[in-house]
């Protein structure tokens, strides 16, 4: 086959901006990018240091080693690891200054190790399923888990998330899963974890 040459993509950055204005004009809540896959093929180093200039609060990505890429690239605001680590990559996570997702004891455990190994602080948010069915901890849980992460003095349980499995084509159900998060909040909040963020809105719950 005759090799054609060079293929490249060009990112209009402006389109971007343009993109996250109007996402932030829906919604009085603070919006974290996510930038899994290469920013979706865009260039996840370009684009995250493009979102930080715009002055957004937190950028999230799929697993460890994008978010190991971004600080190599000098991208400095908090980056949020979405795919729960290994509690092998916890040193990785520690050097790295990165913000973990957590779904098993023993991942905390090994963060709370390099946390104190590094002195640092390492920030965690909690994944809950509240119906996607892929990746979190049951709602049962998560009191729990909270109080586990808190028992540690370099950890810092910062946010509880859950992610809409059918935002784009059945509300009801998205609103399941809502109230099943803000029934999460309101026993935390109860139990004296009252200063978290919580996220959920994916771009079809806009």
């Amino acid at each position: 086959m005759k090799w054609l040459g060079p293929t490249w993509l060009a990112v209009d950055l402006s389109a971007i901006a343009a993109n996250l204005s109007t996402i932030r004009s829906l919604t009085k809540a603070k919006v974290c990018p996510v930038l899994k896959a290469d920013a979706y093929g865009h260039g996840i180093a370009v684009v995250s240091l493009f979102l930080e200039q715009q002055q957004v609060p937190y950028i999230a990505v799929s697993d460890i080693y994008e978010a190991a890429e971004l600080r190599q690239a000098g991208v400095n605001i908090p980056v949020l690891v979405l795919t729960p680590i290994l509690p092998e990559q916890a040193s990785s996570a520690a050097a790295h200054d990165l913000t973990i997702t957590v779904s098993d004891p023993k991942v905390i455990k090994a963060l709370a190790e390099q946390a104190l190994t590094h002195r640092r602080t390492i920030k965690i948010h909690l994944k809950v399923n509240t119906g996607m069915n892929r990746v979190g901890i049951p709602p049962a849980h998560a009191l729990e888990f909270a109080r586990q992460i808190a028992k540690h003095k370099y950890l810092e349980l910062e946010g509880v998330y859950t992610h809409f499995a059918e935002a784009n084509s059945d509300l009801s159900f998205t609103k399941t899963q809502l109230n099943r998060l803000l029934a999460v909040k309101e026993e935390l909040e109860h139990s004296g974890f009252t200063q978290l963020i919580w996220h959920a809105a994916n771009s079809s719950a806009l």
